[in-house]
């Protein structure tokens, strides 16, 4: 053979090599549970952790550009501070590397010493640098994103000052920002909690499920916080819903009359958010089918919604027209679409939606990681490249990208490899008898299969059952749980 025949076929086989990596062999990677674990300690962490910890103040830096340097203002919010706190008891959970643990606990302490409002109660909305308020109203997203690193940081520690937080926090939240009258959270009080935006948002109704909600009842087991998700997610579907189209709708007044959106639009991410909301219920209640809301809502964004040819999810669809569309993609709409893509797979058992979440986390994988300088870009366009690369803002921290490394590396362990995944807790002070609920998904099919100390209290083995471990009095309990698909477990012992 001649070599330029030789170099063309070398050629050619490189072009073919490339077209499958971008095709559904791309699975071999995406669907690799660790891939995702890798990701978060390797590709995510490590960048925040190196330039965003504000080592003089405390904390976490706000705003961050692409290459990781200071811009804008050096505002702090508290929203922002729980999200980093949920990052790093995440990256705990999954490790047992102490590092981690001792930078949520140091983030926990600012959120606590400075942001707690010690008159009137709640998170102030907004902090100078050094922690100072500088708007002390009190807004609902502010109020649940603070406790989603609290509830994290409580189910990998069990720390009781958190949990104190989190209780008041929430007695706040219903007690101040609950409509008792037509049901659903206001938008805004103020400092000593006087209502001062008695309108209704999507992200004032769904962000505490998402949020805190379900993972302080996987924490605890008190059905206070299902029954509250189950209540909320009712009144998404029943209130929030276009008759017409079927979408989630955004703006409200306090009487569920819609405020009309302009331009008239859909917002794709939180539609993803709601269906999946309703599915990690419906396992919740071990359910094995859809409901209605989170039915339609699928048949709609995958058909509408999802770039089959890419991978990619849209960021927005017209309400009348859905051609309409951006021409760009955010990095936690892409997140919610691969999480969701696995909990659908999870209940209708359809390959499709795994083959989906090849094509969407393959997206992820190629053009939101920022290879070169860590973590992901905050949006890319409809053909990958970058089109804002800030690190951070007062909507970006680690979180979304976390968030999503821990729950597909747990979702494709236990649904698709059929893997047993160890788990990390660092329980302070625990009192004889108290149960560690270790189990972070809301399937009832993943069960404990063995619990381990590590060093203090002893060796052995502690007691478990199926959904929790009974712990020792102690100063501290560090334990490993391995948790497991059962109906995978029992194929396995029993072939």
């Amino acid at each position: 053979m001649k070599p330029g025949v030789i170099n063309l076929f070398l050629l050619l086989v490189f072009a073919i090599q490339a077209g499958c990596r971008n095709d559904t062999s791309y699975g071999n990677t995406v669907l690799d549970g660790n891939y995702w674990k890798d990701q978060a300690i390797n590709d995510i962490l490590p960048y925040w952790s190196k330039y965003a910890m504000d080592s003089d103040s405390g904390a976490f830096t706000t705003n961050l550009d692409a290459d990781w340097g200071s811009f804008s203002d050096s505002h702090k919010y508290p929203s922002m501070i729980g999200r980093h706190i949920f990052s790093y008891s995440v990256a705990y959970l999954m490790t047992g590397n102490e590092e981690y643990l001792d930078i949520a606990e140091r983030t926990r302490d600012f959120l606590l010493e400075y942001a707690w409002d010690n008159e009137n109660g709640g998170w102030y909305d907004v902090l100078n640098r050094a922690g100072t308020p500088e708007h002390k109203s009190k807004s609902m997203f502010i109020q649940t994103y603070a406790l989603t690193g609290l509830a994290m940081y409580y189910f990998v520690t069990h720390d009781r000052e958190a949990l104190k937080y989190i209780e008041e926090t929430d007695s706040l939240l219903e007690a101040d920002l609950r409509d008792r009258v037509n049901e659903g959270y206001y938008n805004m009080a103020g400092n000593d909690w006087h209502i001062v935006d008695s309108n209704k948002s999507f992200a004032s109704q769904v962000a505490p499920v998402s949020g805190y909600l379900l993972y302080m009842y996987l924490a605890t087991g008190d059905t206070v916080y299902s029954d509250r998700s189950l209540k909320i997610m009712d009144y998404v579907s029943d209130r929030m819903r276009d008759p017409e189209s079927g979408w989630i709708l955004e703006y409200f007044d306090k009487n569920w009359n819609e405020l009309k959106s302009d331009p008239d639009i859909i917002n794709v991410g939180h539609n993803l958010e709601v269906a999946w909301m309703l599915l990690r219920l419906a396992m919740l209640n071990d359910a094995e089918k859809m409901p209605e809301t989170a039915l339609q809502l699928e048949d709609s964004l995958f058909a509408k919604a999802f770039k089959k040819e890419t991978g990619l999810w849209h960021t927005t669809l017209g309400r009348k027209d859905p051609g309409i569309t951006n021409d760009f993609t955010y990095w936690w709409i892409q997140a919610y679409g691969n999480m969701y893509s696995l909990c659908s797979y999870r209940i209708s058992g359809n390959k499709e939606r795994l083959d989906q979440f090849i094509k969407s986390a393959g997206f992820w994988d190629r053009y939101f990681l920022d290879r070169e300088n860590g973590d992901t870009y905050t949006s890319v366009n409809l053909t990958g490249e970058a089109k804002d690369s800030t690190k951070a803002n007062p909507y970006k921290t680690s979180y979304h990208s976390i968030e999503q490394c821990l729950l597909n590396y747990l979702y494709l362990n236990f649904w698709v490899n059929h893997k047993p995944v160890k788990l990390h807790f660092n329980i302070y002070k625990p009192r004889q008898g108290d149960l560690l609920f270790p189990i972070p998904v809301e399937d009832m099919n993943i069960t404990v299969v063995d619990a381990q100390y590590v060093g203090s209290p002893g060796e052995g083995r502690p007691t478990y059952n199926e959904r929790s471990v009974s712990l020792p009095e102690a100063e501290s309990a560090k334990v490993i749980v391995t948790v497991e698909n059962k109906f995978f477990t029992h194929r396995r012992r029993n072939p």
